[in-house]
């Protein structure tokens, strides 16, 4: 363990003494191990049975966006820990909740990686949902439904769905929408179209026309959209501009998650 990452674990230990605070709680008993070879193949996290997780052939990344909530793009730290991929399992103690998983990983990721974090504000490159000059064409705004208040950062259910290269919105508010195609793009995106309501509508799109956006920081269109070189594939762009919608670049600050320490191989189970 390096010098940076035990005084972390000192401090850390100090504070719970001094303080009287309770550690954090922990699962029952758990299985970090490096993941075998698989090819792309990835198993989202899904969070496994009501008494365990199951994280099979999973980054480090994807397991701190879970155990400290932030998305994948507030994280900052070496390129492996996306690279690089693990299998949990792990059991939850009887008697917890679910909603104690989070700070059940934070110390299983400190224990078995030796990891050490902080948070700080950076700027980070967000786009918003604009509508376009000519304005949006999405028809007739529809009845408030169960998804009138949803968080834009969730996608409620039975609201949208992905056939091959076509996607069909049903019912949905643009914030929600900004939501969506943030999850996509992987950094946020933010409902800036003033417009109200629930719509319907379809859009040609797959998930590799919508990676690639990183990297945009700046320079638009003559419309106010993004340049033409900042996505390998402009379908996205060209899908939203058919619903008079455009995404525009620019610098916002957002807390991020630094990784200061962190080791490849997990200690032994």
């Amino acid at each position: 363990m390096s010098l940076a990452a035990t005084i972390a674990r000192l401090i850390l230990f100090a504070s719970h003494v001094v303080f009287g605070q309770a550690a954090p709680p922990s699962f029952e008993v758990a299985s970090v191990k490096p993941a075998a070879p698989r090819g792309n193949i990835v198993q989202p996290i899904s969070g496994g049975d009501a008494d365990r997780v199951d994280y099979s052939n999973v980054s480090l990344a994807g397991m701190l966006a879970v155990a400290f909530g932030v998305r994948s793009y507030q994280i900052s730290g070496p390129s492996w820990l996306e690279s690089e991929r693990y299998d949990v399992v792990a059991r939850i103690p009887e008697g917890s909740s679910r909603d104690q998983v989070p700070l059940m990983l934070q110390r299983l990721l400190n224990e078995r990686f030796n990891l050490a974090t902080h948070r700080e504000t950076g700027e980070l490159t967000v786009y918003s949902l604009l509508p376009a000059k000519d304005g949006a064409r999405l028809g007739k705004a529809q009845e408030p439904g169960s998804t009138a208040n949803a968080v834009p950062d969730v996608l409620p259910d039975g609201t949208f769905a992905v056939h091959s290269r076509n996607l069909q919105v049903t019912k949905m508010s643009l914030t929600a929408f900004a939501g969506f195609l943030s999850w996509f793009l992987e950094r946020p995106v933010i409902d800036m179209t003033g417009i109200q309501g629930l719509y319907s509508f379809s859009m040609e799109l797959s998930y590799e026309n919508v990676t690639g956006f990183e990297g945009t920081t700046s320079g638009t269109t003559p419309d106010g959209g993004l340049p033409p070189d900042s996505a390998p594939n402009p379908t996205i762009l060209n899908s939203l501009r058919r619903l008079g919608l455009r995404l525009e670049a620019r610098k916002a600050p957002m807390e991020m998650l630094i990784v200061d320490h962190a080791e490849k191989v997990p200690t032994e189970n």
